[in-house]
């Protein structure tokens, strides 16, 4: 189970990192009307910022019990938790499969 100190540090981190300068750098690099000066210097940039900023580096946590793997993001669930509620019934709509 994941610890409390844990799950503070990565919200804490999340609000370190705030993504708008990030995103517009990326927009002026993806930009088709950007000049190659602009594209260069903004690419120049984003490798000057952080890597923990990035939004493919932030890890989704069960919201049950905060386990960083095998968390579905429709349910926001990890695997463990989502067939606890499953077997107690108290997710509908799911089906166990079997073929």
């Amino acid at each position: 189970m994941a610890t409390v100190k844990m799950i503070a540090r990565e919200r804490k981190l999340a609000t370190k990192y705030n993504s708008t300068k990030r995103d517009e750098l990326r927009s002026v690099i993806k930009n088709k009307k950007s000049s190659p000066q602009e594209i260069m210097a903004a690419v120049f940039d984003l490798q000057k910022r952080p890597v923990d900023e990035s939004p493919t580096r932030r890890t989704r946590r069960c919201g049950q019990c905060g386990r960083p793997r095998g968390v579905y993001r429709k349910f926001g669930l990890c695997r463990c938790c989502l067939r606890h509620f499953f077997t107690r019934m108290c997710l509908p709509g799911l089906v166990k499969s079997s073929w």
